[in-house]
């Protein structure tokens, strides 16, 4: 396939990484086996918890028909049974509250080892598991101190021996629940900061498939949509059309008046074709000069037809310099039309196009070839 006449020598010069690792959908969890040693311990904590719970509820209505002569004794009974049902409740805030630090982070391409926002992800990640992990410490031992409770409980004969083991589930209790506001606020905290990692993630991808100057996509962009509108397509087996654009003598334009100039030129062409697309048609910056339009759901002639109108308007523009009303004179634009065929993939797509591209540039610039070969 040869070079098309004038193109700039920025053409063709824009590489991008593979379109199937562009669109590839990532989620940033922890790491699996950490998350399977979290759920595991979880479910046998919270087993341990109500297992103890319910000894401490048997053995305290045991002790409690012993002692109905005491009322005394049987109040503290019933508050310890009070206490271990408490700790259930614990337990299933604790679920509540964890629950909300794993949403899943959606980006595009995977973030690469030493990507500062990579590494504030790793550290925030990293942050919440060392809470979680002390939370489950300090569940386990409330869990211990139950446990110790339901020990010594049988052994009990005096109000003042029971006074003593409620009092003292009474203040472990109230360390948990400080323990729990704590963690609920560094969650929170924690969460804040994730969502603004998240929101940062975002633009970065944004920026990443977005050409700076035209703000069209950029060739990364263009890769990964094609690709994706072609396997739409073929799998309805509908109707997608191609069309390449080179901006005609624009070395002319950038030697004679300078590149901001051409600069202009290329944001205001870029302008020109986002107002002619509608839907899922999408534009986007080729590489240097050359631009592409992606038109989904339609037929050769209908897109013919729209790319001979942005021919036309391009025509048609008058150009001159904002600061000296310099004339810069007709800027045109040379197109190529292909629409895809059966079975047919991406880079036989882009060929065919570029062909007819060529085409229209050897036979006199400013008009669309169009590839009406079946």
């Amino acid at each position: 396939m040869g070079p098309s006449p004038e193109r700039g020598s920025q053409a063709w010069s824009d590489g991008s990484p593979a379109a199937d690792e562009i669109s590839r959908d990532s989620r940033l969890l922890p790491p699996r086996s950490n998350r399977s040693a979290m759920s595991v311990g979880t479910s046998l904590k919270r087993a341990l918890q109500i297992a103890v719970i319910l000894a401490i509820a048997i053995v305290g209505a045991l002790c409690a028909t012993r002692t109905s002569a005491t009322p005394d004794l049987e109040l503290y009974v019933l508050a310890l049974i009070a206490l271990g049902i408490l700790g259930i409740g614990l337990g299933e805030f604790k679920e509540a509250v964890a629950a909300p630090i794993e949403p899943p982070v959606e980006r595009r391409g995977p973030l690469k080892k030493g990507d500062p926002t990579a590494q504030q992800f790793d550290s925030a990640l990293a942050v919440i598991v060392k809470l979680i992990q002390a939370h489950l410490e300090d569940n386990s031992r409330y869990s211990d101190s139950l446990e110790r409770a339901n020990r010594d409980l049988p052994t009990l004969d005096k109000p003042e021996q029971v006074r003593e083991v409620v009092s003292s589930l009474i203040d472990e209790n109230e360390r948990i629940q400080n323990k729990m506001n704590e963690l609920s606020r560094s969650l929170e905290s924690s969460r804040e900061q994730v969502a603004k990692l998240r929101s940062r993630l975002a633009e970065a991808n944004e920026l990443g498939l977005r050409d700076p100057l035209t703000s069209l996509g950029n060739r990364r962009f263009f890769d990964a949509n094609l690709i994706k509108e072609i396997n739409k397509a073929q799998a309805d087996d509908g109707d997608m059309c191609l069309v390449l654009a080179d901006l005609d003598h624009f070395k002319t334009i950038n030697d004679r008046f300078g590149h901001p100039v051409g600069d202009m030129v290329l944001r205001l062409f870029g302008e020109l074709l986002s107002s002619n697309i509608r839907g899922r048609d999408t534009a986007a910056r080729y590489g240097g000069e050359e631009f592409a339009i992606i038109f989904p759901n339609a037929t050769l002639g209908d897109v013919a037809d729209m790319t001979d109108n942005i021919r036309a308007q391009l025509e048609h523009k008058r150009w001159m310099l904002s600061g000296t009303g310099q004339r810069i004179g007709t800027i045109t634009a040379s197109f190529g039309v292909a629409q895809l065929r059966p079975g047919e993939g991406p880079e036989a797509l882009i060929k065919r196009v570029d062909a007819k591209l060529y085409e229209a540039k050897i036979s006199g610039r400013n008009r669309v070839a169009v590839d009406a070969a079946a």
